[in-house]
């Protein structure tokens, strides 16, 4: 249930922003409530603690970070995108999500630049690579 979850909140979240548009707060929030509520649910059967359940929003809390740091060149929804990701799958699932996002969009940069189809001041959407090293680490997991 959660990874199809997860799978319906990326491909919201890529989809509006490949569109240009930032992700909505309200997309945000119900993916957040949904996590809060799973994440509540696991901990009361004891199949996760509340420190794992905190340490699951740490990869988030370190992309805002960078969001702050860059003066909003990495936008504040792919990090609340993060957020709902580690709700939602769990704080080893998001750090792997992160790792293999910047991996993703790390190759099809260095190949658009190197092709001469992006340039350093190209901009491209984290979302949609989020999304796919979710997919890819749920595939990975099974």
């Amino acid at each position: 249930m959660e990874t199809g979850l997860a799978v319906l909140f990326g491909v919201c979240c890529s989809v509006t922003d490949c569109k240009r548009r930032k992700i909505t707060l309200s997309v945000l929030l119900a993916g957040a409530a949904a996590g809060c509520i799973l994440s509540g649910i696991r901990i009361w059967q004891g199949t996760e603690s509340a420190w794992e359940m905190l340490a699951a929003i740490l990869p988030a809390v370190c992309l805002e970070s960078v969001v702050i740091l860059t003066a909003g060149k990495v936008g504040s929804g792919d990090a609340g995108m993060l957020l709902v990701f580690g709700l939602l799958l769990g704080w080893k699932a998001c750090v792997s999500i992160l790792c293999m996002g910047c991996l993703l969009i790390g190759v099809v940069a260095g190949c658009g630049m190197g092709i001469g189809v992006l340039h350093q001041n190209s901009r491209l959407p984290f979302a949609p690579f989020l999304f796919a090293a979710t997919v890819i680490t749920q595939l990975l997991q099974t």
